[in-house]
């Protein structure tokens, strides 16, 4: 259903120009960036019949039961209404949206140890093509229309999925510098402060052309943006030293700052705040008490038009952080031996890592606890906590030839997961998207006894013990007792990598200039050769350790159950991350 003519595509026209002006101590240059990209993209979501036989006898004999033009379910001949389906044209949406920028900068040489660069630059983003046509007005004026919508406090709000947000100056003004304390490049001193700007995925935007109405029938998403959203901006701080000494060592630390001034978060505006909560143990989160809280548009779970994804709009929020210092060290030899090695510490927080390119998706694949429309502040998906990264190169060069031997060593720890529960928690029609909450004790939680697949009976005692072991093995899970998991919390272990160049290359002269022919030799991963347990990553071999059984939303009395045979976090990453490869080059080069 996601591949009937998925077609995109686009176009990308730059212009660029800048004026650089010396002076005697200053160096002014001003320009200007003009980027204009289009976008058609055809994609047909249920094009065909959302058509399912329940067993093959019903498959053989046509007797399909699926959706007949969104007004429920039917049953009927699925070869004549793909035929009538493939009568109808293809859908496209169309994004036709540009960014200009202006800017200048300073240059100034204080004297000949302090440097010092300020500027300013200014984005505007802007909207070219219109989402309302003759064909959809009616259908977007419904979105407007209807008064239930509601933002993530719970506060009256409209919706205009018809209309791109306003076009906002984006101001982002940068100081930097850069001091040689003795005068001699032994020692310098760098750093800067200022605000950055960026673009956003644009199929966000495509979301709200392809989404933008509300039809006949209509059960799957409306898209929006509101009306105040900025492209992203974040404030970004960094300080570093380099520094050179003794024999040829070079030293460098540097620590980075980012704040988030617009960042992105998706909100369901068709959810109301939940009014219930959950009782009898430890974890009292907030639960949707019915299905009017969790759809405002149809209010009746029996509904055939609901809006099952909900109206999906692209917001701003100003809460995120990104912090990291890397320190490095490294020294070149007389006889042709390049050494160096750094170390990174990393820290990341957001709203939301945005784990999907369809804005429903984005909404319902972030983890909370509660309200979805009120995510936490939590560890970002993206970037290892601890990195060290190290290299060594010699080469050694013999007549019209040179050999040279690389390495290349990675370790890192970092790579975030959350714990979630198997099911729906918080009743709010989205699956797996519940963080756990970590019982402290066996009354901290309620199991229930249950029959595996064997035709056996667990106990909750037994289910108990198992989920105790699971917890105390579990480095992050240990630590959370009493507490619920946090978005990203968890980490995998600990991996360590190293790779190997060999380079031949051989040199002649060609019309009285020197040519190269190199041959080159990658074995990647090459511990992994040696013994076959080096080199092996791992993942996590659950992010659903616990299925919620059942929930009652009127009295918030919930219990769960719990697979006894999980007894480990992690299990080893059979992929080609865990394997050594070998690779062959062969390159010209002109000189």
């Amino acid at each position: 259903m996601f591949s009937t003519h998925n077609r995109l595509n686009q176009d990308v026209i730059q212009i660029r120009d800048n004026f650089t002006y010396y002076m005697d101590k200053h160096t002014i240059t001003a320009g200007f960036n003009y980027e204009l990209f289009k976008f058609e993209n055809s994609f047909n979501l249920f094009y065909y019949p959302w058509a399912t036989a329940f067993s093959a006898n019903d498959f053989v004999n046509n007797n399909f039961v699926y959706f007949v033009d969104n007004t429920g379910l039917n049953t009927g001949d699925l070869n004549q209404d793909v035929v009538n389906a493939q009568a109808n044209d293809y859908l496209w949406s169309y994004v036709d949206v540009a960014q200009l920028a202006v800017y200048v900068q300073d240059e100034f040489r204080v004297n000949d140890k302090l440097n010092i660069t300020g500027g300013l630059r200014i984005d505007m983003p802007m909207y070219f093509n219109d989402i309302e046509t003759a064909d959809n007005a009616a259908a977007i004026q419904e979105v407007k229309d209807f008064d239930g919508w509601v933002d993530e406090d719970g506060n009256s709000v409209d919706v205009d999925p018809g209309s791109w947000p306003d076009s906002k100056i984006l101001w982002s003004p940068r100081l930097g510098f850069n001091y040689d304390v003795k005068n001699d490049n032994t020692i310098q001193v760098r750093g800067g402060t200022g605000i950055f700007s960026g673009r956003i995925p644009f199929v966000w935007l495509g979301n709200q052309s392809s989404n933008s109405g509300m039809y006949p029938g209509y059960f799957f998403q409306v898209n929006a943006t509101s009306s105040d959203f900025k492209w992203p901006q974040v404030w970004k701080t960094n300080l570093a030293v380099d520094m050179i000494f003794g024999e040829g060592w070079k030293a460098s630390i540097e620590g980075i700052y980012g704040k988030d001034l617009n960042a992105i978060v998706h909100r369901n505006y068709n959810m109301a705040p939940p009014s219930g909560q959950l009782t009898g143990t430890g974890d009292n989160r907030a639960i949707f008490a019915g299905f009017n809280e969790v759809n405002i548009y149809s209010a009746d779970a029996d509904a055939i038009g609901f809006l099952d994804a909900g109206t999906i709009v692209l917001d701003n929020t100003d809460e995120g952080y990104q912090f990291s210092l890397t320190q490095k060290l490294g020294k070149t030899f007389d006889f042709g031996l390049m050494l160096d090695v750094a170390y990174t510490y990393m820290e990341s927080k957001d709203y939301t890592s945005i784990p999907a390119e369809i804005a429903a998706d984005a909404f319902q694949r972030n983890p909370v606890v509660g309200n979805p429309n009120d995510p936490q502040l939590s560890w970002s998906r993206y970037g290892l906590q601890h990195r060290i990264i190290a290299s060594a190169l010699y080469k050694i060069e013999y007549g019209k030839m040179a050999t040279s031997f690389a390495l290349f060593f990675e370790a890192g720890k970092g790579d975030r997961y959350s714990y979630v529960y198997s099911g729906d928690l918080n009743q709010d029609a989205i699956v797996n998207n519940d963080l756990l909450y970590v019982p402290e004790n066996s009354s901290d939680i309620t199991l229930v006894d249950y029959v595996d697949a064997g035709g056996n009976t667990v106990t909750a005692a037994e289910q108990w013990t198992a989920l105790n072991a699971f917890i105390e093995q579990d480095d992050y899970l240990s630590e959370r007792r009493g507490k619920y998991a946090e978005r990203n919390g968890a980490m995998l272990p600990w991996f360590t990598t190293f790779d190997i160049r060999l380079a031949q290359d051989f040199k002649f002269d060609l019309m009285g200039k020197e040519n190269k022919f190199q041959l080159t030799l990658d074995l990647l991963n090459a511990g992994n050769l040696i013994n076959s347990d080096w080199g092996v990553r791992q993942f996590a071999t659950t992010y659903t350790p616990i299925t919620v059984n059942s929930v009652d939303p009127a009295t918030g009395l919930h219990d769960f159950r719990f697979d006894t045979n999980l007894t480990e976090s992690y299990t080893d990453d059979v992929s080609v991350l865990s394997k050594w490869q070998l690779q062959i080059g062969f390159r010209y080069i002109f000189n």
